[in-house]
Parts: structure tokens; C-alpha cells; sequence
């Protein structure tokens, strides 16, 4: 991502689905929504927000193996059927709201499309909440689920990506002890290396 020019955000989804804001407009975050400001790689603060996505996303299917049909996917959207926040009620953009279904269910398919959705309209809200602009890349487990990208797809305007790789944190954490790795972010040079006392990452131009 280093080499790709902001705005853009980044969408890290594991455990915690962490929405960040490269590049994005000037915001105020709200720490009761659980905002908060990383730091990129070269030092720049990312705003960003968060939520359990993919412990929601297990919690909510319940052990179900169901692979569900395109049929399935079209009820969902059909019959309104969603998942109102919060599912972990003390975490996120919506702690401390009671959540529960909009309707009943109809088959184990629903179980695994609803859940999709609920996701993608979580961090649809947590890149609002974070201000984010241009595209969003998604990496990890959910850059995988062809339902939650599509959602997520039709509520940002400037489009979606899904990385190739399983995860960035390793990238992320070899960039951090890489030694004068040079990469190219539109018509500027960035240079980071390695600071040999913290293992911290360092921007050299």
C-alpha cells in the first residue's frame, strides 16, 4: 500500500476489523464510537475505527458450514433480512445498543449471506466514522468473501480491492525492519530504515 497514492483507505480484517483513513479529510473522532489514530509506516497518523468483525461474523453463523445460493443472498436482500448492531455490545461504532435480527431467518444459506452484509455495513460506518476517502482495500479474511465485498462495493462510491495476500501484518511488520527499503508513492520517493535501537520504521524523504 505503500506505493499507492492517498486518499485511499485501508481495510485490515481479522479479529478486529480496523478501517483507516489514509490521506482522508480533516476529522473529529469520537472515542465512544472506538476511534482512533494509528501510525503509518513513514510516521503520518492514520484515523481510523473499529470493530470484532470477523468474532461477529462467527458469532452470528454459529458453526454453520453453509455455503448459501445466490437464491439465498437474493432473499436476504428481499425480505430486509438484517442484523442490527451491536453484537459485541461493549466494542465499536454501536457499543452499548441492544442488536438483534430485523426478521426471521429462513434457512442456514441466510445465516451465511446476513452476516457478510452486516460486516460490510459496519465498515461502511467505520470509514465514515474515520472520514475516509478514495477506494478501499480490504485485506485479510474478508478480502476473500465475494458477498461482503460486493456490499461494501455498493455503499463506497469510490470502489473496492481486495488484496491477494492472506494478511498485510507480516508485510507490515517486515517493512519495519527492513533496512532502506525505497518505494515509489506516485511522483514521491519514500525511503524507510530500520531504526537498529526500536526496530521502528523511519522516513528518510
Amino acid at each position: 500500500m505503500l506505493s499507492k497514492s492517498a486518499p485511499f483507505a485501508a481495510v485490515s480484517t481479522g479479529t478486529w476489523v480496523i478501517a483507516m483513513a489514509v490521506g482522508g479529510a480533516a476529522v473529529q473522532l469520537d472515542p465512544d464510537r472506538d476511534t482512533l489514530v494509528n501510525v503509518s509506516g513513514t510516521g503520518a497518523p492514520v484515523p481510523s475505527a473499529r470493530f470484532m468483525g470477523v468474532r461477529e461474523f462467527e458469532m452470528i453463523r454459529d458453526g454453520s458450514e453453509s455455503l448459501g445460493t445466490d437464491t439465498d443472498a437474493q432473499r436476504v436482500l428481499e425480505c430486509g433480512v438484517m442484523l442490527l448492531p451491536a453484537v459485541e455490545p461493549g466494542l465499536g461504532p454501536f457499543r452499548g445498543r441492544a442488536g438483534g435480527w430485523t426478521v426471521t431467518r429462513e434457512s442456514d444459506g441466510q445465516k451465511m449471506f446476513a452476516p457478510g452484509y452486516h460486516v460490510a455495513l459496519m465498515t461502511d460506518s467505520c470509514l465514515s466514522l474515520s472520514s475516509a476517502r478514495g477506494p478501499g482495500i480490504v485485506e485479510g479474511p474478508f478480502a476473500r468473501n465475494p458477498w461482503y465485498l460486493q456490499m461494501l462495493a455498493a455503499l463506497r462510491p469510490d470502489g473496492v480491492e481486495a488484496t491477494l495476500s492472506a494478511t498485510g501484518t507480516s508485510s507490515g511488520a517486515t517493512l519495519l525492519f527492513a533496512k532502506d527499503h525505497v518505494v515509489r508513492r506516485g511522483e514521491e520517493e519514500v525511503r524507510l530504515s530500520s531504526a537498529s535501537s526500536s526496530g521502528c520504521a523511519t522516513a528518510l524523504s
